[in-house]
């Protein structure tokens, strides 16, 4: 009977160990297929993936053309049509660039009274002089030193103090200096001037060929806050710098600038004449609808 029970039990506990190794074959071979499966779905989804973006279509972003360049021909017509509207006004336009040895001119360029305008070339030369040695700014004539003088000159076209360095440093020095400096035209008995030898001058002091850096800006301390600001400045209202030298003489109003507008920096020199007796504020207007086409021109060229 004790034979019979262990034997059962034995049978018993073979067919549970049978069991237990049926159940973990079945766990492994679905651990095998779920993997396989699983393996297939993933690298299949990956396919899928590659090839639908084949099919993806990327928009084009649509680059804005490159903003054409204003071209000098047009610049010559929109002045052409400004001028239009003056008749009896004799015009001369000269626009240079400092690193530009070619400039701008329309017009015909004739002599004109220099007016003021050549009182730049006895201000330059008078301190060229005290560069060499030959003159201080501190020496006297009259009441005054020559540094009161150069800024009565310039800022405040004071004839009075132009008188006194023209005596001090002769006519004919002065002319011939201009003539050195490249203002070839420059005649100093009767004071007339061709406006590309002005623009030429004032291209020179601005480029530091003329005066050392310390006498440059001593002169363009003069050259802005003057007292006529209605011409080439008056134009610009959005704090552009300008540097400038004007003159008005009978039927003459000139100005000479350094101009450093939004993305330039030239220089413009306007010469007019009119025997016409034009009010002096339509010649002002003149002046301003000239810089106009200029300033574009110079900020879209």
């Amino acid at each position: 009977m004790r034979q019979h029970s262990i034997r059962l039990r034995n049978q018993y506990k073979q067919k549970k160990a049978k069991k237990k190794m049926f159940g973990l074959f079945l766990l492994f071979t679905l651990l095998i297929c779920l993997s396989y499966f699983g393996y297939k779905y993933y690298i299949q989804g990956k396919t899928d993936i590659l090839n639908d973006t084949k099919n993806i279509v990327v928009p084009i972003i649509k680059k804005e053309p490159p903003k054409p360049k204003i071209q000098e021909s047009e610049l010559r017509e929109k002045i052409a049509t400004v001028l239009l509207s003056y008749p009896g006004v004799d015009t001369t336009i000269v626009i240079s660039e400092p690193k530009n040895d070619v400039p701008i001119i329309i017009g015909n360029n004739e002599k004109y009274l220099g007016a003021s305008t050549t009182k730049l070339i006895s201000a330059i030369y008078y301190l060229s002089k005290v560069e060499s040695g030959q003159r201080t700014l501190t020496q006297y004539f009259g009441s005054y030193t020559a540094e009161w003088h150069l800024a009565q000159l310039i800022n405040q076209s004071n004839n009075a103090s132009w008188d006194i360095f023209i005596k001090n440093l002769g006519y004919k020095n002065i002319e011939n200096y201009a003539h050195q400096i490249g203002a070839t035209s420059f005649n100093n008995n009767d004071n007339s001037i061709i406006a590309s030898d002005t623009n030429l001058i004032t291209k020179k002091l601005y480029n530091g060929e003329l005066l050392n850096e310390t006498h440059t800006n001593l002169l363009y301390s003069y050259m802005t806050g003057t007292n006529n600001e209605d011409l080439i400045p008056a134009y610009f209202t959005d704090g552009t710098e300008v540097l400038h030298k004007y003159g008005i003489l009978y039927g003459n109003l000139h100005d000479t600038a350094i101009v450093k507008d939004k993305n330039s920096t030239y220089i413009l020199t306007i010469y007019t004449n009119s025997d016409a007796g034009l009010y002096y504020e339509t010649r002002m207007q003149l002046f301003h609808d000239i810089v106009k086409q200029v300033s574009w021109y110079q900020n879209n060229k």
